[in-house]
């Protein structure tokens, strides 16, 4: 599964219609907007700086992933 974030020009009515076409044909399906996740995106700089409390990357990787992440959480 994988979220998909579309915009689109609500005033448009043949954008309205093709969003309901999408979700017509049952492929996609809308999802309540998570508050926290819509204020917290990758434009926040704090989530790319050095806060000294996560473990050292290894070498070849550029970025810790989500997965990562709850790795690191549950050995905590």
């Amino acid at each position: 599964m994988c979220t998909v974030t579309l915009s689109y020009d609500s005033q448009n009515v043949q954008a309205q219609q093709q969003l309901a076409a999408l979700f017509t044909m049952g492929l996609f399906v809308e999802l309540e907007e998570n508050p926290v996740e819509s204020v917290i995106g990758n434009s926040d700089t704090w989530l790319f700086e050095d806060h000294g409390d996560l473990t050292a990357l290894p070498e070849d990787k550029e970025f810790y992933t989500p997965e990562n992440c709850e790795t690191f959480l549950s050995m905590t």
